[in-house]
């Protein structure tokens, strides 16, 4: 794991997280410059994710960990805010509720539910040994039903190679994809309800899976905001980074 540092350091520092398949680089490199006007960034490189690195992606609560280690010894337990995006929103929960540290504002973008019921256990062991071969079907548009899925059907093959990492290892998307199927299930069973955190959910109204996974959600949050955006899929947001500067601005001044 790296910690990738952007903009003067002041009050106001920002971590960014990315998601399954993707790097820092791909989800926020067109935001962070718009973003270093208001916050100083950090974006943060997951084991496995980052070309710069030969690591593998253990799990959400080994990915927590660094991160908590990190907002301690550096920032003395205490961050403005943190962004998840898709993947990065199972660190972010676990770093909010670690006791360990402060977070003053917290984001979860497309903190979506990919759980298959009572077929969770075979399913995901499938999907996972076929995760390298579906990232690839994904990014040349073979994958329609699951390009769907993410309601992302109107991105051509170059669109999706711009935002899809296709050089993590087989380990890494294995172990990936098991954190994202089962934290719902089982990950979110010994967390206590979390009173007074400022928290968000986002998501776009193609995203499938994101009624199962508010309720998840509000089972640790509580108060969690919700807000849909209109013709959005799965990850949309990032496409615009003018808009995505202003939603977090506007939700780190309420």
């Amino acid at each position: 794991m790296k910690f990738y540092e952007f903009g003067m350091e002041n009050e106001k520092t920002l971590m960014l997280l990315h998601g399954n398949a993707s790097t820092w680089k791909m989800s926020f490199g067109k935001s962070i410059p718009l973003l270093t006007e208001n916050y100083h960034v950090i974006a943060v490189g997951l084991d496995g994710f980052d070309p710069t690195e030969e690591t593998d992606y253990i799990s959400g609560t080994d990915e927590a960990n660094k991160i908590v280690d990190f907002i301690c010894d550096h920032h003395n337990g205490e961050i403005f805010g943190i962004y998840g995006a898709s993947l990065g929103c199972l660190p972010a929960i676990l770093v909010s509720v670690s006791g360990k540290i402060k977070i003053h504002h917290l984001i979860l973008d497309g903190a979506e539910n990919v759980s298959f019921g009572i077929f969770n256990p075979l399913m995901t062991k499938v999907i996972a040994k076929m995760q390298g071969k579906i990232v690839k079907k994904v990014v040349s548009g073979e994958a329609k039903f699951l390009i769907k899925m993410m309601g992302m059907q109107e991105y051509t093959p170059e669109m999706l190679s711009e935002m899809i990492y296709t050089g993590a290892s087989v380990k890494t998307l294995e172990n990936a994809t098991i954190a994202g199927s089962t934290f719902y299930n089982k990950g979110i069973q010994w967390i206590k309800p979390q009173i007074g955190v400022h928290v968000a959910c986002w998501y776009g109204s193609k995203e499938g899976n994101m009624k199962k996974a508010v309720i998840g959600l509000k089972k640790i949050f509580p108060e969690i905001q919700l807000k849909e955006f209109d013709g959005y899929g799965h990850g949309e947001l990032l496409q615009h980074p003018d808009r995505l500067r202003k939603e977090i601005d506007n939700f780190v001044n309420t």
